[in-house]
């Protein structure tokens, strides 16, 4: 997927929040990354939306959808999401 060339492992985001530890799934809407919050000091996944997606209103409401939910799952085998898809604010 073009443009994710900056994600590597060990790689910081999210302002030097989220610190990518690695690629656990790649689809149509982009890639998902194990990563861990330094501020909460837990594990989180971060997804990274691709080009075609982000410019696509409808995708990024189902996007949008799709997080919401995911709050609601307690798992020890479930990464919850850190924050959300369109801006640096806490989904917490």
């Amino acid at each position: 997927m073009g443009g994710e060339s900056h994600l590597q492992p060990n790689h910081h985001v999210g302002g030097g929040r989220f610190r990518l530890e690695n690629a656990i799934g790649r689809g149509g809407m982009g890639v998902v990354w194990q990563a861990f919050d330094e501020r909460l000091h837990e594990a989180v996944a971060l997804k990274f939306l691709s080009k075609k997606i982000r410019g696509n209103p409808a995708a990024l409401v189902a996007m949008r959808r799709e997080t919401s939910r995911s709050h609601s799952l307690s798992h020890p085998h479930i990464v919850r999401p850190g924050y959300s898809i369109d801006d640096s604010t806490p989904n917490r």
